[in-house]
């Protein structure tokens, strides 16, 4: 299963297999539908990954 994600604002809104996924005021980010756990998994990963890339 492959999961789409795409940066829609720069660190604040992202879309994840098409289903919008945002951070709120206090950091967390909030699916506006629920994502899969794969979905869930994968886009932690990839923010993650983000995180390292900048601390290079």
């Amino acid at each position: 299963m492959s999961v789409k994600i795409i940066e829609v604002e720069k660190d604040e809104h992202y879309n994840v297999n098409d289903k919008p996924v945002y951070k709120d005021a206090n950091n967390n980010w909030i699916a506006e539908v629920e994502l899969t756990t794969y979905e869930r998994e994968t886009f932690t990963k990839h923010l993650f990954k983000l995180n390292e890339e900048k601390l290079k």
